[in-house]
């Protein structure tokens, strides 16, 4: 039998042609602007893709981009990279703040100029810098995780188990080291902004999606829950008024987007919420969104987890958390994200370097409406982001496409817990991959806004 795994392991060798370790992104000078409409119609080939390659650092009209990518055995591949990229962010955020978004892409995706990922990503980064009524008006970040999403070229499905085991080994590692630095590079900025008495200030989102979403919540695990494995939760127990300690952040929200990783894995996070006490106010810290479309995650995922627990039968202790995919393990989810509309995908075009999704107009329009609607429907200062876990379509009528409705499913729910499990509806995300369609967008658009808007300034 082993003689005969070891021929098979030979056998899949020979057919899948690996993908190069080598890095994708060069550390050249980078302080020309380039232009986006230009690299987005471009074709393979096309001066322009190849300038953009030999630089780590993309400056457009509006927002910078920045690129770091990580090695298979959890490392920063280029510490010069790493430093060029936290040098812009220091450049660009100390007189005024900034939006630091950071974007962490899943299997089969890369820092190559021109990936579906990368090409969405800088459009997220254009209609957010191109709106002028955004809550933080400081310059816009990106950073964009890069790491080899695929290990072969053909059979890319035999590369799974791969592919998530060097996810949960970089986020330990090297993506736990990169977002704890860049955790404490923004409050640095915030401290000395503060300082100085400026009104600017820096606000730090975390995105990751499928094996990307396994690579982020390895490095939050880490970084967050890590001094407290092994207890009930990921925080103190409640104090004797009966309240929970203010949990751990990492920057300011961390999102996990049809992240493909098992249940088992959030069990802490999920424990946290069943504890005695109620939690100090305080805004989501990390939310989970899962689309009841993916089918990835939803139907194979289980299937491959099925193959892996029968060789590992010390982890049948929690059966269905190791077999069900993070988000679609009903004990652990707390809302429900339902659509009444109708599905919207736009088809992606190979070879281009552009991205469908909604236009700058479309999102400066969005967040007008959205601004008009928060003046009726004050906040509660006694709890920072309640909206953020009861959004109707009442209270955002004329922002959020029509039938938009995030609902508590879990009892007895604590409206300031910090960790959230979003099930998505079909409509709303249509498949694994298919989350920069318009109305996702829109809600996600519309959640980050209320976030800033609602969540109190923790610096000093």
């Amino acid at each position: 039998m082993p003689r005969l795994l070891l021929a098979l392991s030979a056998a899949l060798s020979l057919l899948c042609a690996c993908t190069p370790h080598a890095q994708l992104r060069g550390t050249g000078p980078s302080e020309r602007l380039i232009d986006l409409k230009a690299l987005a119609g471009s074709r393979p080939g096309d001066p322009i893709r190849e300038e953009v390659a030999r630089r780590s650092i993309e400056r457009y009209e509006g927002f910078t981009l920045g690129f770091i990518e990580l090695s298979d055995d959890g490392h920063v591949k280029d510490e010069i990279q790493k430093e060029q990229v936290f040098e812009m962010v220091r450049e660009v955020a100390a007189e005024k703040g900034a939006i630091v978004l950071t974007f962490v892409h899943g299997w089969h995706h890369s820092a190559s100029v021109c990936d579906s990922n990368v090409a969405c990503f800088r459009s997220v980064l254009q209609g957010i810098s191109q709106d002028p009524d955004r809550l933080n008006k400081g310059p816009v970040i990106g950073i964009y995780l890069g790491w080899r999403g695929d290990s072969s070229r053909k059979l890319q499905g035999a590369t799974f188990y791969n592919r998530k085991r060097a996810a949960h080994r970089i986020g330990e590692n090297g993506g736990s080291r990169v977002l704890l630095d860049l955790a404490n590079l923004t409050y640095e900025i915030n401290t000395d902004l503060d300082q100085k008495r400026s009104p600017g200030f820096v606000t730090m989102v975390t995105a990751g999606h499928s094996f990307g979403g396994a690579l982020v919540f390895s490095a939050v695990d880490k970084a967050l829950a890590g001094e407290w494995s092994g207890r009930d939760g990921v925080g103190p127990l409640a104090d004797g008024a009966g309240i929970k300690a203010k949990r751990h952040e990492l920057g300011d929200l961390v999102l996990l987007i049809n992240p493909a990783f098992e249940a088992d894995r959030y069990r802490l996070f999920d424990s946290d919420l069943a504890l005695p006490g109620r939690y100090a106010p305080q805004c989501p810290v990390l939310v989970t969104v899962a689309s009841e479309g993916d089918a990835a995650v939803g139907t194979a995922f289980p299937i491959g987890r099925f193959l892996w627990l029968l060789w590992h039968p010390l982890r049948w202790g929690h059966f269905g958390a190791e077999l069900t995919g993070a988000g679609h393990y009903v004990p652990q989810q707390t809302h429900e994200l339902r659509y009444d509309g109708p599905v919207e995908v736009e088809e992606e075009k190979p070879g281009t370097c552009g991205c469908p999704f909604p236009s700058p107009a479309e999102m400066r329009n969005l967040r007008l409406k959205f601004a008009e609607s928060r003046k009726a429907v004050p906040s509660s200062p006694a709890e920072p982001c309640a909206a953020l876990r009861a959004m109707d379509a009442n209270g955002f009528k004329g922002v959020l496409p029509d039938g938009i409705r995030l609902t508590e499913t879990r009892p007895n729910w604590d409206k300031s817990s910090p960790y959230l499990v979003l099930r998505a509806s079909a409509s709303l995300i249509p498949g694994h991959n298919e989350i920069y369609n318009k109305n996702f967008v829109k809600f996600l658009s519309a959640y980050l806004n209320l976030y800033l808007q609602e969540k109190p300034d923790d610096t000093p």
